[in-house]
């Protein structure tokens, strides 16, 4: 009964290590995610036409894909 209830318990203890792993790895893609984002949005601000371009809206809409991605993950 003591070897499982270690087994369980070193089990739980991995489980939560790898969890804590994700964790981390979402908080660094989120700001990752948050800086291009930020980048793609000064960028459209310095264009001269003033028209948002297809392919930044793209981006930023990946961006915002990828993060409920790993939200649903997590």
């Amino acid at each position: 009964m003591k070897s499982i209830h270690e087994s369980y318990a070193n089990t739980v203890t991995e489980l939560n290590q790898e969890l804590l792993a994700l964790k981390e790895a979402y908080q660094q893609l989120s700001i990752q995610l948050d800086e291009k984002t930020a980048e793609l949005l000064q960028e459209r601000s310095r264009q001269s036409t003033g028209k948002f371009y297809v392919s930044s809206l793209a981006r930023i809409q990946h961006i915002y894909f990828c993060r409920e991605s790993i939200v649903g993950i997590t």
